[in-house]
């Protein structure tokens, strides 16, 4: 489970940095 998380936070932090670039 804890390696579930790791790339779904990945994720979610490319989406952030993408919106906060964007």
């Amino acid at each position: 489970m804890s390696s579930l998380i790791y790339p779904t936070s990945l994720d979610i932090i490319c989406m952030l940095y993408s919106s906060a670039m964007g």
